[in-house]
Parts: structure tokens; sequence; C-alpha cells
């Protein structure tokens, strides 16, 4: 050895050592071996050539080896069982590549730093380690690996002992190595480069990230893809960063340390990580000077820890977005560990996991940051412990999270995916002061009830654009008393078998663009709901404005109103309007059965307002695609109608006590003459009876009304216009003609055996049809009668009530009762017949007998005709007697006082 090597060699190892003196002392001790020194003159680069080594002597081994200069960097070790003692790069030396046999390291690896260049050292071939070895990098670097001097370690590592490293740069473990000594990860500097190159870098024992507490960072970077430590370890530095730098040409990836990780109590433990795993059980801490923080990155702790410190997530200003990844309520240690949020982070599990967390971890999210909870596909978080402080909840990716505690956060939520379960409504945190946004859909998302509950008036509701918020109660009953606002493209959609209620108040309004109910019931109960969707009706899109598909659309206050041109569509579910309002006047048409069966019904004070209701489309049977009309409800419409165009558009409609209001003058309000309306739907009167509005226009029903019922309730015609019917009708109950006018279009419209009461100013128009009635009654006028029979009886005015009714001529036939209410001033009711009247098929009667008065005389039928009589019979009380007048063509009711006799 020449003076110049030992010298570089002395001067190696007292920098690697300065930090470390003792440890480095006794690793050196007990012999300071003379070093041999390469400068490649040979003629190969073989270590056995002696003149590749100063003085041209080859080493006699054991031997300390120095690798200088710039020639020959791929020396080969061609010599067996070769021990050295030491092994260094002097400053200055070309980038080596060392290979060859396996040498027994009795001593150090060491790079030097000197001159205008610094290489990266490699060693290629096996080492046996025959002590305690250091491991130290050139004495300049950092972290981004941009400064070479790294030292890299290739071949596989073996031997009981262990390995310390040192330097200011990387050291790269690529071998697949088996030492069984621990491992110490330290440094030359205040900042530990170390990169791992395979997933058994560290042999079989104990790996230390830092020489003792509280050491510097520690920079970790696995090299040339995923990496995963299985050794126990140790976490003695302050921070921990799992970096990304390419480490002598090879890329980052993410880092797993699988075994046992002791976090000691006087250490705390500062991730920063591109990501890391800790797939092993973490333990430790308890002290408060333990920490437990991440800073930056991706942190996924998977084992089943005990560690007993709240997990803290910070942003010191660098590093990429925190991510904290957990598989169980055990991954956040001690079962009073929480998390706490002093930035904006992601709390995220793997796919398909399912956690609960404890109700004693809290999340406590301050100073107005966010929480992201990333549940991807087939997971699901519950945190049943409160979620606190000022910030804000957020709810990322396709799985589930529920929020069971009774939180406090002020924030509000914020939806981007999947299915957020709430129990009541604490769940959202603290209530608003005053009506505000506190829940938005940010992207589709599922609001799910665990229970019954109600979303307080205050917390508002917001569904982003083109964005569809879902509402799935299950099997409970939800009900959203906030308003709920969308904006375009917007859709609300309730699925589930339970109830979601809308009851927002009666001044206040919800807007969407689009409304479906897929499942279960969505209720109306208040305040106004707007759909606000506009579609271009011609392209027929009828799914994008009301779709009632599967479930039931309740409507039982407040009002529901379309703004825009479209369809609603009823299919293979129910429209249901029990009280408030359905306007749907902006579009073209209801579809009831679209494509399937459904059922739009209106009862109790129900209203729906629309132009054309659709009874059916293509279903079948006919019972499965009804209209249902029940007492107190109301349909105002312009016209009924099918598509005639399929094969068989089967439906029904039930007339059942409720109202159909005609909006415009038409022949086709309820059917036309064509056979698919003629066989195909069936209009029913049920027991509450058929109830038809006309206003004030002139309509016909050209299906028959038919009996649905063992007693029907008949029909009413209201509104001033004109009610024609069109079809031989099978109803029994009583027909009313309440106002305007009833006309027949066809012999024996009515039941032959019905009766009809026609109201004062009222007609009943016959329209010179052969119509047969078993009675017919009232105070209003009947035109067009001359083929009228009525069987079994004629009641003029109304119960209890005076009136006069009218025929406006001669009817072909009078028989039955014939009964009238008298009143004490001698009013009675009157029929008047503008023809001749045949009184001689009548048994006349008197309704209130006790109200005739003996002084009154009472007019109970006339004519403009030809006046016969008698009646068929007269049940009067006594004294009472009928004056048959033929000039004055009328008949008189008067008491008979007898004869008057003068006695002196």
């Amino acid at each position: 050895m020449n003076s110049q090597a030992l010298g570089v060699m002395m001067s190696l190892h007292l920098n690697a050592t300065k930090w470390r003196a003792p440890l480095f002392v006794l690793l050196l001790a007990p012999t300071v071996w003379a070093a041999d020194t390469w400068d490649g003159e040979g003629d190969d680069a073989l270590w056995s050539t002696a003149a590749n080594w100063a003085g041209d002597t080859a080493p006699t081994l054991p031997a300390s080896l120095i690798f200088a200069g710039s020639t020959r960097l791929t020396p080969t070790n061609d010599l067996t069982d070769a021990t050295v003692t030491n092994l260094a790069f002097a400053a200055g030396a070309g980038a080596f590549t060392l290979g060859g046999n396996a040498i027994t390291l009795g001593g150090n690896v060491s790079v030097g730093a000197g001159g205008s260049v610094t290489n990266n050292q490699t060693l290629d071939m096996p080492l046996a380690l025959a002590q305690n070895a250091v491991l130290t990098s050139a004495p300049v670097g950092n972290s981004s690996a941009s400064i070479k001097g790294a030292l890299i370690l290739n071949g596989p590592i073996s031997g009981p002992f262990g390995l310390t490293t040192s330097g200011k740069n990387y050291v790269q473990f690529n071998g697949t190595n088996s030492y069984s000594g621990d491992t110490t990860l330290a440094s030359s500097s205040s900042d530990i480069y170390c990169s791992i190159g395979s997933d058994r870098a560290f042999g079989t024992g104990r790996v230390k990230f830092g020489p003792s507490s509280y050491a510097p960072q520690l920079w970790v970077t696995p090299s040339g893809g995923d990496r995963v430590v299985t050794n126990d370890a140790d976490i003695l530095t302050v921070l921990f960063i799992a970096h990304n730098a390419t480490v002598a040409g090879k890329a980052p990836g993410g880092l797993t340390l699988s075994g046992n990780v002791r976090v000691l109590p006087t250490s705390g433990f500062y991730v920063n990580a591109n990501s890391l795993t800790l797939s092993g059980t973490v333990s430790g801490g308890g002290s408060a000077a333990n920490v437990f923080e991440l800073r930056a990155g991706k942190l996924n702790l998977w084992g089943n820890n005990t560690f007993t410190n709240t997990l803290i997530i910070t942003h010191p200003g660098y590093g990429l977005a925190r991510v904290l990844n957990i598989n169980s309520d055990a991954s956040l240690g001690h079962i009073s560990n929480g998390v706490r949020l002093q930035t904006s982070a992601t709390l995220q599990l793997p796919a398909s996991t399912n956690v609960a967390l404890a109700p004693s971890r809290m999340i406590n999210i301050t100073s107005n940051y966010v929480a992201t909870f990333d549940i991807p596909s087939g997971a699901s978080l519950t945190l049943n412990g409160p979620v606190t402080n000022s910030g804000a909840v957020a709810k990322s990716n396709s799985g589930t999270l529920t929020l069971a505690g009774v939180n406090s956060f002020s924030g509000g939520t914020t939806l981007w995916g999947g299915t957020l379960e709430v129990n009541g409504d604490a769940s959202l945190g603290a209530l608003p002061a005053a009506p505000s946004t506190n829940l938005r859909f940010a992207a589709g998302s599922t609001l799910r009830a665990v229970a019954n509950h109600a979303l307080a008036a205050n917390r508002t509701l917001a569904i982003g654009a083109n964005v569809a918020a879902t509402f799935d109660p299950q099997g409970f009953t939800q009900t959203v008393c906030g308003v709920i606002s969308g904006g375009a493209g917007s859709g609300l959609v309730k699925t589930g078998a339970g109830t979601v209620a809308l009851d927002p108040g009666t001044d206040r309004t919800n807007s969407v663009w689009s409304l479906s109910a897929k499942a279960g019931t969505l209720h109306f109960l208040s305040g106004t709901h707007l759909v606000t969707s506009n579609t271009v009706w011609n392209q027929y899109k009828v799914y994008d404005i009301l779709h009632v598909n599967g479930g039931t659309l309740l409507v039982g206050g407040g009002l529901l109103m379309t703004t825009g041109d479209g369809y609603a569509t009823v299919q293979n579910g129910s429209l249901m309007v029990t009280n408030g309002t359905v306007n749907l006047c902006s579009l073209r048409e209801l579809l009831n059965a679209y494509a399937g069966t459904g059922n739009t019904t209106v009862s109790g004070s129900g209203v729906l307002d629309l132009n054309v209701l659709r009874i059916t489309q293509s279903g079948t049977p006919h019972d499965q695609n009804v209209v249902n009309v029940n007492t107190g409800g109301t349909i105002r419409l312009n016209n009924f109608n099918i598509d005639t165009g399929q094969y068989a558009p089967y439906g029904t409609v039930n007339l059942n006590g409720g109202t159909l209001v005609a909006k415009i003058p038409t022949g086709g309000f309820l059917g036309y003459n064509t056979p698919k309306w003629l066989t195909n739907v069936f209009v029913r009167v049920l027991e509450g009876g058929a109830v038809i509005d006309t206003d004030t226009n002139n309509i016909s029903i050209v299906l028959p009304l038919l009996s649905g019922a063992a007693s029907d309730g008949g029909l009413v015609k209201r509104g001033v216009g004109v009610l024609t019917l069109a079809n031989t009708n099978t109803y029994d109950g009583r027909t009313l003609v309440e106002a305007g006018t009833l006309k027949l279009n066809v012999s024996n419209t009515l039941w032959t055996g019905g009766s009809l009461w026609v109201a004062s100013n009222a007609v009943f128009d016959v329209n010179g049809k052969s119509q047969t009635l078993a009675e017919l009654a009232g105070s209003g006028t009947v035109i067009n009668n001359g083929q009228l029979s009525v069987t079994a009886g004629v009641a003029p005015g109304t119960t209890n009530m005076i009136g006069t009714l009218t025929l406006a001529s001669s009817p072909a036939a009078l028989g039955g009762d014939f009964r009238v209410d008298v009143a004490a001033d001698g009013a009675c009711d009157r029929l008047h017949v503008q023809g001749d009247l045949d009184l001689t098929g009548l048994n006349v009667a008197v309704s209130n007998p006790e109200t005739l008065n003996k002084f009154a005389r009472y007019v109970i039928a006339s004519c403009e005709g030809t006046l016969t009589g008698p009646f068929l019979s007269e049940a009067l009380p006594s004294r009472w007697q009928l004056s048959y007048n033929a000039a004055a063509r009328e008949v008189l009711l008067r008491y008979d006082f007898g004869t008057l006799m003068l006695l002196n």
C-alpha cells in the first residue's frame, strides 16, 4: 500500500464513523489492514491480475481494498474465498461496478467524494458478512437522487450479522438478502436516505428506521416497483418519508411494511408517503411526546394495531394529497383513538371491505376543512362515533358511508358518489340556524335511511347540474322538510320499499329538472314542487321529465307542477293524488301504463290537471292499466287517449265518485268509434258514481259507461256545457243532470230501468231517440222527448224543494207514481208539458200531506196541448180532491169543505 492510498482509506473511515464513533471504532477493531488500491492498468479487469493494482501487486487476502480512478470500471473478483476487511471507493473515482465471485466482508463499505466528480458505486457480487458492517454512501446527496454518490448493492447479502447505513446519499439494496442481524438505517447528516430494490432487502432481522429516538428524517424509496418488507421494524425517526424518487435508474413504487412496527414512546411518527402500507401490527406510543401524524401522501393502515395515540392529519405546505386507508376498526389502534383532521384529507377503505368504527372513535374535522370518505365498490364504512368541529364531510366513490352517531360538524355534507346512510337529522351534523344548503349532491349519489326520521327544514338540499340524487329509505319513512334545489339536468330518484316524504311547508318551493319514482312511495305533503325539464317532444323522450317506474308517486298536499314540454310516464307504477294538485299542463300527455302496466288515481281533494291522459300504451290485461277517479278527486283534462298504433292497448277507467272536468270542446273526450277503443278500453261506474263536469264545453263520450258494481253510483252531469252520451250505457244508478245539458245520441242510451233527475236550469236532451226510463224527476227541462217513456214514476221538483219539471213536447208515455211536494203557501211541485199530457197511466200521491193548507189551491200538472185524465189512482188525504180543468189545461189539488147549511 502506498501512503496516498492509506491516507484516502483512513480519511474515508474517519468520515464514515465520526457520527457513530463508538460503534464504528468497534467495527474496525482490532486490526487496521493495509489497503490495496485498484488502478486498472492490466490487460483485463480481473482482481487476480497484479497490474490492475497499485505497485503491480495483487492483494494478499484478507485485505482492505480501494477502487480509484476511472480505468477498467467493472473489476471482476476471480478469487475464491476472498475476505475483504474494508472496501472503499476513492474520492473522484469513476462509476465502478464490482462483480464476480462472492466475498466475505469483514469490515465496511464506503463511497468517497472529492474533486469535481462523484459517481454511484455498485457491488454486483454476493457478500457474506463476517461481522456487523457499515455501508456508507457518498458524503454528498439529496432526496431526489439528482446528486450521484449512491452505494448500490445488487448481490445477495448473507451471514449472521447486521448492517448499518451511513453517508449523505442513498444506499440501495437490490439483492435477495438473508443476513440475520438487524439493519439500522442511519446517516452522517440530518437526513437518512435508503432505496429498497428488493422485498428481501433487509434479510431476516429487525429493521430500525433511525439509530435512536427522534433521529433525523428518513427518506425511504421503494425502487423498481412496489416493495413489501416483511421484517419487524422500529420507527425512531421524527419523520418517515416513503419517497418517490428515481434512484440509480429505478422508478419508485409503493412501500409495504408487513411486519410488526413498533413506535417508541419517546419518538414521534410523522409520515410523508408516496404510498406507505403498514399491514403488520403497529404498537407503541402512549406518551405526550408521541405523535402519529400523516403529513403528506397515502398511508394504508391495515394491521391489527394497538398504538395509543389519535392519528392526526396535517398539511406542512408541501407533498401529495393526504389519504388514510384503513381496513378495520383495529387499524386505528387503541379503542379510544380517533382521527383529527387539521387539513382536508381523504379517509379510504380497500375495495369490498366492510368496517364499523367503535362509538368511542371521534372524527374531528377542524377549521372548515373537508374529510372526504372514499368508499369503493362493495365496501362500507360505519361511523358509530361522533363527527365533530367546524369541518365538512364529503362522500366519494361507489361504496357506502353510514353516519350513525350524533354528529356536530357544521360544514355540511357533499356527495360525490355511492351511498350515504343516515339514521336521523343529527347524522348530518349541526343544524343551521337559518335555512341554508347543508347537503349537496355533486355527483350521482344515494341518500339512504336506516331508521324513520325527518330532516329539518333549515337543512336544505342542492342537486348539481346533470346529477341524479337518489333517495332510498329502504323499509323506513324519511321526511325531508328542507327545500330541494336542482340545477339544469338534475334528477330526484326515489328507490327502496319505504317512503320519502317531501314536506317543505306551504310557502316554500322545491325545484328539480326531472323526477322518478322507481320503488316504494314518493310522497308530496306540502309546498310547491317544480319539475323543470324541457325535452324535445317529437323525439319522444318519455322518461326524462316525470317517470313513475315501479313505485308510487303520492301527492297528499301542495302542488307538483311541470314547466317544460314533453311527457310524464307511469310505467309499472302508480300516480296517486289524494290531496293537493298535480299540474301537468305544460306537457303533451300523461302516459299511463306505458310499456307495461300502470295506475293513475285521484281521490280525497286531489286534483290532476293536464292536457291529455293516455289510458294505456300497449299493456294487457285491461284491469292492470287503470285510471281511477275516486270520491273527492278531480281530473281536469282535454281528453283521454290510447295508442291505437299498438297491437293491444288495453285499459280501464273506473269512475268512483271523483270528477272529470273537460277543459276544451271535443267530440272525443272519452273514446272514439274505432275498434280498439270500443273493444279494448272499459269505462266502469263504481259505487261512487261518475261525475262529468263539462264546464262551458260541449263534449262527447263515445265509450259505454258500464256498471262496475252491484249497486253503482250512476252519473252526475255538471257544468253549463253539453255532454253527449254516444253509446249504450249499462250503469244502473241514477242519472243527475245538475247543470248544462245531457244529450243522448242512440236509442236507450241510458239503462231502461234507471232513473234520471234534471235540476233547475239544466236540460235533458233526449235528442229524438227512443228512451225508456223507470223514473223521471227534477225541476229542469226535458227536450226532444217525443220518444221518451217513463214506466215507474214521475217526480217533479227536488226533495224538500218545490220545482217544476218541464217536458218540451209530448212524451211517448208516462206511467207509475206521480209524487209531488206541497207548501203551506200554495206552492207545489208541477209537471208541465209543452204539448199533450196524458195522466191516465199515473198514480198520484202527495209526499208531505201534513203540509197541505186547506185554503190553498195546488196546481200539480199543466200542459199546453190536450190534457187527458184522470190519474190512474189518487192516494189523497181525506176531503182532498183533484180538479181537471181542460180549458185551463191544468190539474188542481184542493180541499173539499162540503155543503154549508144555514139554520134559523
